[in-house]
């Protein structure tokens, strides 16, 4: 796992943050699918609901337009976009 990548596992999958056409796009946060249950720098230690840079504590978000993105709504009230990292 690269240190530097901003990710988290929801649904068995790893979303990347800090994808540039993903942050131009138009979206509409929609309903909380998930929130962050642990931490960790460790990729063994991902399981569903963790996150290696993300607090423990922040809501994840589905958006209407797309299947592909999440957002994260930070303490802060940042909304940080997720893109959906596809294996094949």
């Amino acid at each position: 796992m690269d240190p530097n990548a901003n990710v988290f596992m929801c649904k068995d999958t790893i979303y990347k943050a800090g994808i540039p056409w993903v942050d131009e796009l138009k979206l509409t946060k929609d309903i909380q699918v998930t929130e962050i249950t642990h931490q960790s720098n460790k990729g063994k230690a991902f399981k569903n609901g963790t996150a290696n840079k993300l607090a423990v504590g922040t809501k994840i978000f589905r958006v209407k337009e797309r299947n592909d993105i999440l957002i994260a709504e930070t303490e802060g009230g940042e909304d940080i976009r997720f893109y959906q990292l596809v294996e094949g």
